[in-house]
């Protein structure tokens, strides 16, 4: 069951995610045994599909079995995948002739390139580097199909060089986001990391400006595109503190956090995360933390419940501990086989552990230490060493007492019934924040 519902997750990603960067979930799993090699055989055919990356089609399709229908059906699909690959060599050079005065020195001049990279492209810098002719609208498109065609076969590092440059010249809103999604899917999947928090906040501008065709629902499902794809981008092998405050940012703005409960209520597992591997910086940016999150849980766990939400509901609003320990021990598990997290996925359950008691001790003023050895699964003594720890950290006082095995806190912040009070007040405007939020994504105001 567990199994099921971590490949279900992994393909709500995938639907939500550029062809290209999906593939590289489909990477991850191929050499890992969290889910069945044929289900992921299968996605990855499925994946391949959507791209024009023809060869890596034809060549996954190959590892099918060939019988019955099926072969029938193989033998179809390599031919189309044929045919296919023939019309978009006739598209590329048609592409690249038209806007040859423009792409060739971004590929093929060395110094020129570089000159550009170190000016980070400015469009003066461009300007001055290229004849006037070079940069008219008919070349700059034909430039940037060009680009996105390159990009369909997988030759992502032709697409970035055009991109980087036409990124600051196009002036026409659609194809200037078309390049902006561009630049960020090909710098992700080349792990360029240096400008996608930029590009991404860039993006968010534009499609929040541009009157998108499709209306209200293509809005919302553009939005809720961006958030699956900034995951690549704040979530990466390198992240750090900076990038998960980034994402952060980027969920908490206004109309994206809207969107999600709508779009995509499987995201909150990634803002939770996030604010659990930033709960020991001091220097986070953000105003946005758990407590935040947790007063709009009992709005959004309607569409949407996993353990990890489970958890910070029953801790920072339930204040069911008993619930919350039961929660926390599914937590790992499902994260574990995450492509995002399952690195972090000890590092989570670590600050999860530490939020749990943190809470429990502004509750109650005893602790019992068996209790605590066993929540944290290991042996008493350490456990004692864990809990005193943290009381030093949280600036409290208190009495350990060895013979009855416990702890108990001299000094607390609140009680039980301001702690609860407190969280009802701030429940109130937050959660209307949310719901006129999500009234005006549903009526198609603020387009």
């Amino acid at each position: 069951m567990e199994s099921s519902a971590a490949f279900s997750n992994m393909q709500k990603i995938l639907h939500f995610v550029d062809p290209h960067l999906a593939l590289l979930i489909i990477e991850h799993y191929e050499q890992s045994n969290f889910f069945p090699k044929q289900l992921i055989h299968n996605e990855k055919i499925a994946v391949l599909s959507k791209t024009k990356s023809y060869d890596l089609f034809v060549e996954e399709v190959e590892k099918t079995p060939k019988d019955g229908a099926a072969k029938e059906h193989i033998e179809r699909l390599t031919k189309d995948a044929h045919a296919a690959k023939e019309s978009i060599s006739k598209n590329l050079d048609k592409y690249y002739t038209i806007s040859e005065e423009f792409v060739k020195p971004i590929l093929e001049d060395v110094e020129k390139y570089t000159n550009l990279e170190k000016e980070k492209f400015q469009k003066t810098a461009i300007q001055a580097a290229y004849d006037p002719n070079a940069l008219r609208k008919e070349v700059l498109v034909a430039a940037l199909r060009f680009a996105r065609l390159n990009f369909d076969i997988g030759q992502y590092q032709v697409t970035q060089k055009i991109l980087n440059c036409l990124v600051n010249l196009l002036e026409d809103d659609v194809y200037l986001v078309d390049a902006l999604w561009g630049k960020l899917a090909s710098d992700l999947v080349l792990e360029s990391y240096a400008d996608v928090n930029e590009t991404i906040k860039n993006l968010k501008t534009k499609i929040e400006d541009s009157k998108l065709q499709g209306g209200t629902m293509q809005l919302l499902a553009v939005r809720v595109q961006l958030l699956h794809t900034a995951l690549f981008a704040y979530l990466h092998p390198k992240s750090a503190e900076t990038e998960f405050d980034q994402l952060v940012e980027v969920f908490t703005s206004e109309k994206l956090f809207a969107a999600i409960p709508i779009g995509g209520p499987h995201l909150l597992r990634y803002l939770i995360s996030a604010l659990l591997l930033l709960k020991n910086n001091p220097k986070g940016k953000n105003t946005f933390n758990l407590n935040t999150i947790a007063t709009y849980l009992p709005t959004l766990s309607t569409s949407y419940r996993e353990s990890l939400t489970d958890f910070i509901k029953e801790v920072l609003l339930d204040f069911d501990f008993t619930k919350a320990a039961a929660s926390l021990k599914k937590v790992k598990k499902e994260l574990e086989s995450d492509y995002f997290l399952g690195k972090r996925a000890d590092q989570i359950v670590s600050n999860a552990q530490t939020l749990f008691f943190e809470t429990y001790c502004k509750v109650y003023k005893r602790v019992d230490l068996k209790f605590v050895a066993e929540f944290l699964e290991v042996p008493l003594e350490e456990a004692e060493v864990w809990i005193v720890n943290l009381i030093r950290v949280l600036n409290m006082e208190a009495k350990l007492d060895l013979e009855k095995g416990s702890l108990t806190l001299t000094t607390t912040s609140k009680n039980l019934y301001e702690t609860i009070l407190q969280r009802t007040r701030d429940a109130i405007p937050r959660t209307n924040i949310l719901i006129n939020s999500v009234n005006r994504i549903l009526k198609g105001e603020g387009n």
